[in-house]
């Protein structure tokens, strides 16, 4: 089996070598949903007067999802630059949406439902008047992967395995050179996704381009595109690969059934988007503190029903470092984009995550962190915030029937996120800011003594 890289992208890593993967769930930042706005100059405000100022986020949910907006799943969604808005919260749904529908894509393509893609490439690729784009990508990738395959084919057989390498962690398509996609995914999940969400528009056009070479010679051979071994190893793609091997299970042998199939597949398509509801909630404030909000949302993983009573609920649970870095990393939140992912890799990935054989050490870090704190404090009067106060003296552990007082032990997790709360807390209150706002300075200090933290346990690698 050979491999190819894509064309026109910066240099590809090695498989094998992302970070992150060592939660189903990481969202280090917010997610972006792009939108397409109607105005050239919308005014993303929520406290003018005008109805369509205040309503500019429903406006282009309503304009770019064909479901309804209604009483459902909860989505929060912020106003972003007039091209972007942004998603605190409901990124695992529309997540999974995005894959199922490029789970699907394969199926009604080989059904002939030519009208079924095309909305599936409206929906995932930023709209349709903007599809187009990854179809002029993918021709390029299709050529420059059959050129390849031509120079180092094997004629023995007559059909070709090419795994395609993988991009960059954290690449960005350009709009404007390349595709865009409806949702931006977190920093650590976009290769994968990117790729997921591409390689069937490929496989497409490699199809288109096989066809002609087969008029021209008759000993054409079959090229069936694979995904790079590190997009396999993601938790993207186990999602993927789980609904495509789903919706296979409902068809049958296409020859004598396609009636039957294109039902199945248009049900599955109108199900999971016109069955699909979001809730929209507008925020009436002048001064939206965006990180603030987001932490409201993901300390609902810390307080929620589901953790207190060690009953997992639907969706996946953070783990007290994923929190603790979330919370870290949403001191850039107000940056663009680009200069989150600058921030992220700088004030997180190169120096901690980065430097991890076994991400899953980075737990280990954080609670040997605020245990040496509590160590250090004996004797002392040692700084409770008020998410650990809240969980252990003021009502969560006073209410708590005896069974579940083990949950609020030192080391239970959602005791050690809220031990590493105080601890950040006090930081902030020791150097002269917000103890409710983490700022960029502060996260910068908190990440270096993890780091300092994880080198005395001799669990992180020698800087590169």
């Amino acid at each position: 089996m050979s491999k190819v890289g894509f064309t026109g992208l910066p240099p590809l890593q090695e498989s094998g070598t992302v970070h992150g993967h060592h939660n189903p769930s990481p969202f280090p930042l917010p997610q972006n949903l792009q939108v397409h706005p109607t105005s050239s100059n919308p005014n993303p405000s929520t406290t003018g007067s005008s109805a369509k100022q205040q309503n500019y986020g429903l406006h282009h949910l309503e304009t770019n999802w064909p479901g309804e907006t209604g009483n459902g799943h909860h989505l929060d969604v912020i106003p972003g630059n007039g091209k972007q808005l942004l998603c605190l919260d409901g990124q695992q749904r529309i997540t999974t949406t995005t894959l199922l529908l490029a789970a699907i894509r394969p199926h009604c393509r080989r059904a002939n439902m030519g009208s079924t893609v095309s909305k599936i490439d409206g929906l995932l690729f930023g709209g349709p008047e903007n599809s187009e784009k990854i179809h002029q990508w993918a021709q390029k990738q299709a050529a420059s992967i059959l050129q390849s395959a031509q120079e180092s084919s094997d004629v023995s057989t007559d059909q070709e395995m090419v795994s395609l390498e993988s991009f960059t962690t954290g690449w960005l398509p350009q709009s404007t050179t390349e595709f865009q996609t409806t949702l931006v995914p977190s920093y650590i999940d976009r290769a994968a996704y990117f790729e997921i969400l591409s390689l069937d528009p490929i496989q497409q056009a490699l199809e288109g381009l096989l066809a002609m070479e087969e008029n021209k010679d008759k000993e054409s051979k079959k090229i069936h595109l694979e995904f790079s071994s590190t997009t396999k190893e993601s938790t993207q793609y186990m999602t993927y690969s789980t609904f495509l091997q789903l919706a296979k299970n409902l068809l049958k042998p296409a020859s004598a059934n396609g009636d039957f199939n294109s039902n199945v597949l248009s049900k599955l398509f109108y199900n999971q988007v016109h069955r699909f509801s979001m809730t929209y909630i507008e925020l009436l404030t002048k001064n939206d503190n965006l990180q603030q909000i987001f932490l409201w949302m993901q300390e609902k993983s810390v307080f929620g029903s589901g953790r207190l009573l060690f009953n997992p609920h639907p969706g996946i649970d953070f783990a007290p470092v994923d929190l603790a870095r979330n919370w870290i990393i949403s001191s850039a939140m107000d940056l663009p984009l680009q200069e989150q992912v600058e921030f992220y890799t700088r004030c997180w990935i190169q120096p901690l995550e980065g430097r991890c054989k076994d991400t899953g050490v980075l737990g280990d870090i954080l609670l040997h962190l605020v245990n040496r704190i509590d160590q250090e404090s004996k004797g002392k009067d040692r700084h409770i915030g008020s998410m650990e106060e809240k969980l252990n003296y003021r009502y969560y552990r006073s209410v708590s029937p005896p069974a579940l007082q083990r949950m609020f032990t030192d080391e239970m997790p959602m005791m050690v996120y809220g031990r590493f709360h105080s601890y950040v807390q006090c930081r902030a209150t020791q150097l002269g800011s917000d103890p409710d706002v983490i700022s960029r300075q502060l996260a910068d200090v908190i990440v270096q003594e993890l780091v300092q933290e994880g080198e005395k346990m001799e669990v992180l690698m020698p800087n590169a």
